[in-house]
């Protein structure tokens, strides 16, 4: 059976609370006890080492290490240990070395699959594959997962075994918790107490012994019989009925209330809304700075801490601890006290203090940080040496350092007293001091927690560079003012000048310039700095301050160098001092030279940065990948292999690594140059793929993270709102233009979906969404649907004041309405609405028309035209001569049609086209005049180009369209070489009239074509009059002409001499012809009968160049390939490809077996003998 290893695989699962967990906890300590060879693995979502399926290997692996031989673990070692570093395809190859090498059997339980950060349910190369892979191919490996019903789904739907927890099945086992308890919990009351306790539970009690266990926990506080009575009588049946239970009782007990929350009620709050704002669970010490922090009013911080203790008598039942770090005790408490307002409205209004807004949480824990930071001395961190030290000097700090970037970023979304404050708080010396730590430090941080930090901080820059320019001038004034001009503090604060935004002159022009004090004040000297940027500070430092360099952080001093040695696109860089910086800086000077343009030597750090974390899969690596392909694609449109394959492997980087906000940003990028990459080289299948990946990021039906963090700034800010909404018109403009409309036509959906839940005032950049969005629908050809987004979109306009470009986006969108109405044949309303377009656009006035909107404005002319609007299209068209200072013309030439009126006239008395071409013609004549299109030559390519455009026109237009295709034949004839050209034009029209049923018309126009083939053509050939006729006569439709042309044609090829070679194309040029005339109308062929007859003469003419293929092969003598001409042997391989093809499309015609046929009867004909009765047929 291909599927028995699934019977190794078991299933374990069930509701939130039912214990799971404890269940195989239980399984993987009674399988060590029976001396079995157990591992186990549990994801939890607090912890960044228990989330991804590389944390789970990695535990394996060291589990097993133990059970392997010493040749088997060298392997491992030496697997592990290699240059290119751990991932997950090692790790896998390490856990199969392990189970190679053990004999016996091997149990493996992995709990809490609901809690990893990846998706268990893919088909694709994921967590489940990899798991059931290891299973099938070795065979002593038995695997038990669990989780809720959601995360298994794809297991549950496979053959294995399974057990849902449900409430009859785990009954008794509560039952007997419950029992345990009681008498343990109420020992010292009677049994009756016990026993009603104890029953009361078991009829509550549901499936949950997370519930129970609440419950048990209250029972313990009781301190008399009534206590216990009312506890009971007051339990609920679910986890947020207990919640509200738990949070009520708190408020009875410390007699609080909503208007006046006692200190418990206060102390819980801002215990728990702490423990929500904070992106990891906290230490004891950091949780008790954090309240002391946040209720500190005077005196120090410190008279405010509070115990552990104290902590967990305020919220205890809430909090739970693991590894020294406080969390709250299930997601779903967590997600208890998050809900909207408007969920805590009914039953829930009487403890709705509690309820925790992670905005104002935010905002609250930035303030305690600014707190925090103002009370302690920091020093100068970049000068003095103490940077190191900081941490273990001050017990919040580090704490602060890292986190405060976070808190700020998120909480300066709303519009609450962190932004004033946080305006006060750069322009203070501490704040300076943070930044000089973070920069001392950068070296040594943890690669995540850099990166972390310095996304949030550019969030916090990008919002305050004003603030931030004033910082810099108030603390390098108080430097200058306390310590002068020489002294290292504040040489070391001016070297970062190049943090503070730069004048618009690049980086890249700049020459370094030694630096002279002289008596101008210090904010000349800073202005300078700027300008210069940072390519004057080395220098200046060197030659004036050459002790200083020791001690300012290398960091800058190398980036400083780097900008200063770049000064033109042709220098090179200094490999030493960019190999001597550190990654972090690498990445920020490659993401600085980026920004001011300088994709050069932002290539150049790039490298450098890529070569420097080759191999790591870290957060890094990913960044040097992502800059480095970024910077190629965007300033070379590179879309080679290797730059391909350099974007896919930074965003697989990223799927291994936390999903932290600042990594799903990059990655969002890096999804949105890659397939932007693919697109543009056609592999739209490759695409796909990553086109998912972005839209369980962001797009409307997103996956969900495990990150309290992304999500709440994803879902609930504004932020949040605008680069899910930015990153879905990008891939919907990109799926457009690469003619994806559909798929296009979604994305913008999305988008415009997720702008109407962020609940934001519209404003004039959602309208580029809603276009293309518009276009797209337009494009795709779903008219209804388009029409609606036009009416969604001119809805919008309404709400947005009166400007150039509401104006233009109204008249484009009404006219959009028209085109959509007109196609659908409801000729009326398109007028209605393609005056409304042609009034709006005259609120513009005709400068602005010229400037801004001329493509549209010449669609609008076109439009008009098509429409029968004559008057409105020539005035519109005046408008833009009489700008441009041209005289209308006066070619009467463009107003008929020459040697065509006789054709015309037929067509006109058959009422086929406009009577009024005339006024057609003219409103042309003047589009041409106002593009400037002059000579005939010109005129012809104009109107070429005006025909390849026009698609599926509806039938209101079907006399006007005629008019354009007529006008393109009549300028083909007027040039010496245009006979053929417009035969090509008669083949169009003829066509255009089949297509549309009006016979009659294409068999005048193609009687018109033959009489000028056979009247004007001459040819060396004299079968291709009789050929070219065939073909007009077939795409008119009259096919019963095209056998006599071609035979005639046949006929006259006959009495050319040639050779066998000759004889050989010519058959198959009439081969071609009758299979080409099968595949284009075969259904029309057969509806009149004719389809058998040409695919006789297909199968005729094919059999006879076979046949004259043999001859040649026979007669070319026994020379071998090497012996051939290059001319001979790549002519006979063109025979044998030509004829294979033939063939094939033959067959494709259920013609296979008349071929056969055909050629059966040639054999009984002498050579030669075939050609003279085809003639004489």
């Amino acid at each position: 059976m291909p599927d028995s290893y699934l019977k190794r695989v078991v299933c374990i699962y069930g509701i939130k609370g039912c214990g799971k967990s404890v269940l195989i906890k239980s399984i993987a300590q009674k399988l060590g006890e029976q001396g079995q060879i157990a591992l186990h693995f549990s994801f939890w979502s607090g912890n960044e080492n228990q989330r991804k399926l590389e944390d789970l290997l990695r535990t394996l692996v060291w589990q097993t290490l133990r059970r392997i031989t010493d040749a088997d673990l060298e392997k491992i070692s030496k697997l592990l240990t290699r240059s290119d570093g751990i991932d997950k395809r090692s790790l896998v190859e390490a856990v199969r070395i392990a189970l190679s090498g053990i004999s016996k059997k091997v149990y493996c339980t992995i709990d809490g699959i609901d809690e990893s950060t990846e998706d268990w349910n893919s088909d694709a190369d994921g967590c489940l594959s990899t798991v059931l892979d290891l299973v099938k191919n070795h065979a002593n490996l038995n695997v038990l997962l669990a989780g809720r019903e959601h995360s298994l789904r794809t297991l549950l739907k496979r053959a294995v075994p399974r057990l849902e927890i449900t409430e009859s099945l785990i009954r008794g086992d509560i039952a007997k918790l419950i029992a345990v308890e009681i008498h343990d919990s109420l020992e010292s009351y009677s049994p009756v107490i016990r026993d009603e306790a104890q029953k009361n539970l078991e009829v509550k009690t549901q499936v949950m012994f997370l519930w129970v266990t609440l419950v048990l926990k209250e029972l313990r506080r009781c301190s008399s019989v009534e206590d216990i009575r009312q506890t009971l009588q007051q339990v609920p049946h679910d986890l947020d009925r207990e919640y509200h239970r738990l949070l009520l009782q708190l408020v009875t007990r410390t007699r609080g209330s909503l208007a006046k929350p006692s200190i418990s009620m206060k102390r819980a709050r801002y215990v728990l809304s702490s423990i929500l704002a904070c992106p990891e669970p906290m230490t004891g010490e950091d949780l008790c700075y954090a309240y002391a922090t946040q209720v500190n009013v005077n005196g120090t911080i410190e008279n405010d801490l509070i115990t552990i203790e104290g902590i967990m008598d305020a919220c205890g039942d809430f909090v739970r601890v693991t590894e020294g770090r406080y969390h709250t005790i299930h997601a779903s408490a967590s997600d208890f006290l998050m809900r909207p307002k408007d969920e805590w409205e009914s039953e829930d209004k009487d403890i709705s203090y509690f309820r925790v807004d992670l905005a104002e949480a935010q905002e609250s824990m930035s303030l305690a940080c600014f707190k925090y930071i103002k009370s302690i001395d920091l020093g100068y961190p970049l000068t003095d040496g103490g940077a190191s030290s900081l941490s273990s000097r001050y017990t919040f700090f580090s704490y602060v350092a890292r986190y405060l970037p976070f808190h700020l970023a998120e909480a300066l979304q709303g519009n609450g007293q962190v932004g004033p404050e946080t305006s006060k708080f750069v322009r203070t010396h501490h704040f300076c001091a943070l930044i000089e730590y973070l920069l001392a430090t950068s070296q040594n941080s943890l690669p995540n927690d850099f990166l972390g930090s310095m996304y949030y901080w550019s969030e916090i820059f990008a919002r305050m560079w004003m603030e931030l320019n004033r910082a810099f001038d108030l603390e390098l004034d108080r430097r200058e003012r306390d310590f002068g001009s020489q002294d290292e503090r504040y040489q070391s604060w001016l070297a970062l000048a190049f943090l503070i935004p730069a004048d618009a002159q690049r980086l890249a022009e700049q020459q370094a310039q030694p630096f002279a004090r002289s008596a101008r004040n210090h904010q000349s000297v800073v202005a300078e700095t700027r300008g210069k940027a940072i390519s004057m500070l080395p220098q200046h430092i060197t030659n004036t301050h050459g002790p200083i360099i020791q001690r300012v952080s290398g960091s800058i001093q190398t980036l400083s160098q780097i900008f200063a040695t770049f000064r033109s696109t042709g220098a090179d860089l200094l490999a030493s001092s960019a190999e001597s910086m550190p990654v972090p800086v690498l990445l920020l000077a490659g993401r600085t030279a980026n920004r001011q343009r300088n994709p050069l030597l932002a290539e150049k750090l790039a490298i450098i940065s890529v070569n420097k974390t080759k191999g790591r899969g870290d957060i890094f690596e990913f960044c040097s990948l992502l800059l480095l392909a970024a910077v190629r694609f965007h300033a070379n449109h590179d879309t080679s292999e290797m730059n391909v394959e350099m974007v896919r492997k930074s965003v697989r980087i990223a799927n291994c690594l936390p999903p932290q906000p600042h990594v799903q940003l990059l990655k969002m990028e890096a999804l949105e140059i890659l397939v932007s990459m693919l697109l543009s080289l056609g592999r739209r299948d490759e695409a796909d793929e990553f086109l998912r990946s972005f839209e369980d990021l962001v797009g409307r039906d997103r996956k969900k993270l495990d990150s309290r963090v992304w999500e709440y700034g994803i879902r609930h800010t504004g932020l949040g709102a605008a680069h899910r909404i930015g990153g879905l018109q990008y891939m919907a403009r990109n799926l457009f233009f690469s003619g994806n409309y559909t798929v296009s036509a979604d994305f913008a959906a999305q988008g415009i979906e997720i702008l109407a839940d962020s609940g934001s005032k519209p404003k004039p950049r959602d309208l580029g969404l809603l276009a293309i969005h518009r276009d797209s629908l337009y494009k795709a050809g779903k008219l209804d649907e388009c029409i609606s987004s036009c009416q969604e979109l001119l809805g919008l306009l309404t709400k947005l004041a009166a400007e150039p470009i509401v104006t233009d986006a109204r008249w484009q969108t009404q006219m959009f309405v028209a085109r959509c109405l007109a196609q659908q044949g409801n000729m009326a309303e398109a007028d209605t609405w393609f005056r409304k377009a042609a009034d709006e656009m005259a609120l513009l006035g005709p400068d602005r028309r010229h400037q801004k909107g001329q493509n549209w404005f010449l669609f609008m002319v076109e439009d008009a035209a098509l429409l029968g609007q004559y008057t409105v299209s020539q005035s519109l068209a005046h408008e833009l001569l009489e700008m441009k200072r041209v005289p209308p013309p006066n070619d009467e030439a463009d107003l008929g049609f020459g040697p065509l009126e006789s054709l015309v006239s037929k067509l006109k008395a058959i009422d086929c086209i406009d009577p009024a071409y005339r006024e057609f013609l003219r409103c042309h004549s003047l589009l041409m005049t106002v593009q400037n299109v002059q000579n005939t030559e010109g005129k012809l390519n104009w109107l070429g180009r005006r025909l390849w455009s026009m698609h599926d026109y509806p039938e209101s237009f079907s006399k006007r369209i005629p008019l354009l295709k007529l006008k393109y034949i009549d300028t083909c004839l007027h040039l010496d070489d245009g006979l053929l050209n417009a035969i090509e034009g008669y083949i169009m029209l003829g066509n255009f009239f089949f297509e549309r049923g009006n016979t009659e018309a294409a068999d005048i126009v193609s009687s018109d074509a033959a009489s000028r083939i056979f009247s004007d053509i001459s040819s060396d050939d004299p079968s291709w009059s009789f050929r070219l006729a065939s073909q007009v006569y077939l795409f008119a439709g009259k096919f019963s002409k095209c056998i006599p042309l071609l035979c005639k044609g046949y006929e006259k090829s006959l009495h050319v001499n040639g050779d066998t070679v000759f004889t050989f194309e010519m058959e198959m040029v009439y081969a071609f012809t009758y299979i080409y005339a099968l595949e284009e109308f075969e259904e029309d062929l057969e509806k009149v009968d004719l389809r058998l007859s040409f695919l006789e003469k297909s199968c005729e003419h094919l059999s006879k160049a076979s046949r004259r293929m043999d001859y040649i092969d026979r007669h070319k003598g026994s020379r071998s390939q090497e012996e051939q001409s290059n001319g001979e042997y790549d002519a006979e391989q063109s025979r044998r490809e030509r004829m294979t093809d033939l063939k094939a499309r033959l067959e494709d015609l259920n013609g296979g077996s008349m071929l056969t046929e055909a050629m059966a009867r040639l054999e009984s004909v002498a050579p030669g003998a075939e050609v003279s009765r085809e003639g004489n047929s």
